[in-house]
């Protein structure tokens, strides 16, 4: 009886009968085992007596109770299942790239933190600085780059940095950095013409030839004649450097004439193997102005590309026949005039 009444007293429910059947059943079991060992006259059929009864009315009870919880299970509608909502699926598919852009963003960020100009430095741009400057471990860009922390206003440095990122083989880089150099200019045409001039003496003829058409529009220190030379020079060898089309046609700061924009682009079809097309536009030069030496120099390329080796040397010494040839072209192409 007492292991009973422990059971059934237990403070956590699982260690508790079942149900009350479950109790009463292990109660008159005590009971009937109390009255085996302790027989007493009178008592022991008595209390028997009440044992059994009290057994047959639970089991009765126990019945009754079983048909009705039947009965009330059959009776009763169906109740429609919840599920328990959960976090949507598409949800975890958009936490990937979610944390690959956050890193992007964090590394593109701390990168702009390095780089001079951030104005004028994009994304993409940023992105590719990110690999280069962590990566290529080049002493020489990572010292301007702190000089230009020191003397942010100083041009000359930044055209330095340019120098160094077009030998670096980063010519968007390049690009944004000698921009910011003309933006430090101020305007100054003196200031520009220098820094083309700098550019010419190292071969970087795209953006020399940025700097004079610059300076030409803001108006030359230097005799238009002169200029002029320098600006034909530069666009000349420009033609040869794969960015230049891109540089010199879609810059808001300069301008090309019909003629320089055709001869570059006439250089660039040559170059890219597209011969007729170089032809075309050359001779739609020479129809404008048909004694214009650089398009003489192209047209006579032309002739070679095609294996017209005769017109070719013709019209080279036709060219030496003019009169007044700029310098650069009797270098170029080792012209005798008379």
């Amino acid at each position: 009886i007492q292991k009973a009444l422990l059971k059934a007293l237990a403070k956590k429910r699982e260690d508790r009968y079942a149900g009350m059947s479950d109790m009463m059943a292990v109660f008159l079991k005590a009971f009937d085992g109390l009255i085996q060992e302790h027989p007493s006259p009178g008592e022991a059929p008595t209390l028997t007596l009440r044992a059994d009864t009290t057994r047959t009315q639970v089991e009765e009870v126990s019945t009754i109770r079983d048909q009705v919880d039947t009965k009330i299970i059959e009776e009763a509608p169906p109740q429609p299942t919840t599920r328990k909502k959960g976090i949507p699926g598409w949800i975890w598919w958009m936490v990937l790239p979610a944390s690959v852009l956050l890193c992007l963003g964090t590394t593109i960020i701390s990168n702009a933190l390095k780089l001079p100009g951030p104005d004028l430095i994009n994304a993409e741009t940023l992105t590719q600085e990110a690999g280069f400057t962590e990566g290529s471990g080049n002493q020489q860009i990572q010292s301007l780059i702190q000089q230009i922390r020191e003397n942010p206003e100083d041009p000359f440095l930044r055209y330095t940095l340019g120098v160094a990122y077009l030998e670096a083989d980063r010519p968007q880089l390049a690009r944004e950095t000698f921009q910011k150099a003309y933006q430090l200019a101020e305007n100054n045409p003196q200031t520009i013409l220098e820094l083309g001039e700098r550019l010419t003496d190292i071969n970087i003829w795209t953006y020399a030839a940025y700097s004079y058409l610059k300076v030409e529009k803001l108006g030359s220190p230097i005799p238009s004649e002169d200029l002029s030379n320098k600006i034909e020079e530069a666009l000349y060898f420009a033609a040869f450097e794969e960015f230049s089309l891109e540089v010199l046609s879609r810059s808001e700061e300069i301008e090309l004439n019909s003629t320089q924009l055709r001869l570059l682009e006439a250089r660039r079809a040559l170059i890219n193997g597209r011969v007729d097309i170089a032809e075309r536009l050359v001779d739609q030069v020479l129809t404008d102005q048909p004694n214009l030496p650089q398009a003489y120099l192209l047209k006579s390329d032309i002739y070679f590309a095609q294996e017209r080796f005769d017109e070719a040397r013709d019209l080279l010494l036709e060219l030496e026949q003019f009169d007044n040839l700029p310098a650069w072209i009797i270098k170029e192409r080792g012209l005798q005039p008379e």
